[in-house]
C-alpha cells in the first residue's frame, strides 16, 4: 500500500514541472523608469542569436541589440537607459528560427 502511495506522488510531481517554451519568457520592470535598464528572460531551443529593436511609435529604430544565447534558458540586461519617456514597441527576432515576437514598452 505504501509503494503504491509513492508511485502516485512521483507521478503527480512529474505532471507538475514547468516545461519552458523556445521564445520570450519574461521582460521587466515594464512600465519601467526613466534611466533604467529592462530584464529579459528568453529560452532557446538552440544556440543561437536573437536581434532586439526597439521601435518608437512612428516605426523608427530607437534602439538595437543583440545577444547570443545558449540553448535553454538566458537572462540578460536591455540597455535602454537612454530613452525618453513614451510608448514603444519591443520587436524581438530569433535569428536562428525566424520567429518574431513584438510586445509593448511603457518608460515613464
Amino acid at each position: 500500500m505504501q509503494i503504491a502511495h509513492a508511485q502516485s506522488s512521483s507521478s503527480k510531481v512529474e505532471s507538475e514541472r514547468t516545461v519552458l517554451t523556445s521564445g520570450l519568457q519574461k521582460f521587466y520592470p515594464n512600465p519601467i523608469i526613466q534611466g533604467s535598464d529592462m530584464t529579459i528572460e528568453y529560452n532557446m531551443d538552440i544556440s543561437g542569436e536573437i536581434l532586439i529593436f526597439i521601435l518608437d511609435a512612428l516605426g523608427n529604430i530607437k534602439f538595437q541589440q543583440r545577444e547570443n544565447l545558449k540553448s535553454g534558458y538566458n537572462e540578460f540586461l536591455l540597455g535602454i537607459n537612454m530613452l525618453e519617456k513614451g510608448v514603444y514597441m519591443m520587436k524581438i527576432k530569433d535569428a536562428t528560427s525566424n520567429d518574431v515576437t513584438v510586445k509593448k514598452i511603457i518608460i515613464k
